[in-house]
């Protein structure tokens, strides 16, 4: 029997990437990150005083935790007020001003990253710093990261990080 052939069948395992096409998207590298929180805070810096981010413990590890900024974001589908939306960046975003609170994205998501702000009665979510992305600069996150643990990179689908990149998906593919 060859390689790959189950019952008359052959099977091939291939990896194929959730994006289509360059984009820049957030890089965590696990063993950098210090749980130092200065991400969070220039988050909070940027958006009026309420991150959009957290750092996360997750066994020995401080785990920087985002929105992902979905190709095919389950929250723009959920949103019945099309508060949210992707920019021509890539980047999904919320408009604040049309949400209201109903938590359809919140529910949607499959990471749980957009959360309620009770204060404000909306949803706020990281937007990736798209202002400082269009005046050429890096997310606040980033550009504040002490340790280097977060980096912003252009991600070309190459499938090198496929077994730690949050970003790919395995599917089996039947020849």
């Amino acid at each position: 029997m060859a390689t790959g052939e189950v019952k008359g069948e052959t099977q091939h395992k291939t990896f194929a990437s959730y994006r289509t096409s360059l984009r820049k998207v957030f890089y965590i590298d696990l063993e950098k990150c210090i749980g130092c929180k200065s991400c969070e805070a220039a988050c909070a810096r940027v958006h009026d005083g309420s991150p959009r981010m957290y750092i996360q413990t997750i066994s020995e590890f401080n785990v920087p935790m985002h929105c992902q900024h979905c190709e095919v974001p389950a929250c723009v589908e959920a949103c019945p007020e099309k508060a949210i939306d992707v920019s021509p960046e890539g980047f999904t975003v919320l408009n604040e001003a049309k949400c209201v609170a109903c938590r359809a994205c919140i529910v949607a998501c499959p990471f749980g990253m957009p959360r309620l702000e009770e204060e404000k009665r909306v949803v706020v979510k990281c937007d990736m710093c798209i202002e400082r992305i269009r005046q050429g600069l890096e997310p606040a996150c980033v550009a504040t990261c002490t340790s280097g643990a977060l980096m912003f990179i252009t991600c070309i689908g190459c499938n090198i990080c496929v077994v730690s990149c949050p970003f790919v998906k395995k599917v089996s593919i039947k020849g």
